[in-house]
């Protein structure tokens, strides 16, 4: 059984994506938790903004969660950034919560996701994906790794662009092939763990 906080985190999800964040309140949350709104302060006294913010972290939680089985599919280090990258783009294009803050209070998003958000974003995924990129890099080149590529899933899912789509597998493949790929090569070979691959064939 879900502990409070994760119930409220959902709770608060389900909320967004029904009247957005400048609608929802705590009183909302409470009843869709199914929780007295004492209940409700008592695991977040920090209120609404304390709720929001932990159900996006429950969230990104459970999505590099998802990477674990990538990972472990994965032979070389550009497959799991194309698939990684390609799943992060499938999950924000499917989340009901964010396409409609997206659709319909946008600012919402781009204050959580590019701004004062965005470095605890970059920490966060920094957190989880060491572990994954460890089997191909040292940690500093995996921190970095992890940061562009964070950079890069946010821009695109905040500011979609015709000439990319985001959630064709294979165009994701040939762009970490052509634009991500290369920017790892062409740090020092001293710095990585083992070849990095640029295709199918060559190899640093």
């Amino acid at each position: 059984m879900p502990s409070n906080e994760a119930k409220i985190a959902d709770s608060a999800l389900r909320c967004l994506s029904r009247w957005g964040a400048g609608k929802t309140t705590v009183d909302d949350i409470a009843r869709q938790a199914g929780l007295s709104r004492a209940t409700v302060y008592r695991c977040f006294p920090g209120g609404r903004d304390a709720i929001i913010d932990s159900a996006i972290n429950l969230e990104l939680t459970r999505f590099f969660e998802t990477l674990e089985s990538i990972a472990d599919s994965s032979e070389e280090l550009g497959e799991f950034l194309a698939k990684a990258m390609h799943s992060a783009w499938c999950f924000v294009s499917g989340h009901e919560t964010i396409q409609f803050l997206l659709s319909n209070e946008p600012e919402s998003v781009v204050t959580h996701l590019a701004f004062e958000g965005l470095e605890g974003l970059i920490a966060i995924s920094r957190e989880h994906l060491s572990r994954y990129l460890d089997r191909w890099l040292d940690p500093r080149t995996g921190d970095e790794l992890a940061e562009w590529c964070t950079r890069i899933v946010v821009s695109y899912s905040v500011c979609p662009t015709e000439h990319f789509d985001v959630t064709d597998l294979r165009a994701v493949e040939r762009f970490v092939s052509v634009f991500v790929l290369p920017g790892v090569k062409s740090r020092s070979l001293s710095e990585l763990s083992v070849e990095v691959p640029i295709n199918g064939n060559e190899k640093s």
